[in-house]
């Protein structure tokens, strides 16, 4: 399933945040739980923050929980974790910002019990 709310090109507001509250979140076979901003002009506030909670997380076969920016401010991601956060086959977790070279700090991943 993919969920999508573009925004205008032209909207240069941070992005809106993304809270996922589960027993088990399974992330797999190229699927991504993402939050991003793309647009690229400097005033971009960049995107809105991910939230997960979950008894466990899997991410497997290259799942990814990503934040990305093109331009701005990175967004933060947390996973609040009861037991296990495993990751598998080349799957991963990040926050980035400046994607298209128009610079940004990234955001920060945290995990908490």
């Amino acid at each position: 399933m993919l969920i999508l709310c573009p925004p205008p090109a032209s909207a240069t507001g941070r992005g809106g945040n993304l809270a996922i509250a589960t027993r088990n979140l399974n992330v797999a076979d190229g699927a991504v739980v993402i939050v991003s901003s793309r647009n690229t002009v400097p005033n971009a506030q960049g995107a809105g923050n991910l939230e997960v909670t979950a008894k466990n997380i899997h991410l497997n076969n290259q799942g990814t929980i990503s934040a990305e920016t093109f331009s701005g401010q990175g967004a933060n991601i947390t996973l609040k974790v009861e037991d296990f956060l495993r990751l598998w086959r080349n799957s991963g977790i990040s926050a980035t910002a400046g994607t298209a070279e128009k610079g940004g700090n990234g955001g920060n991943i945290s995990k908490v019990k």
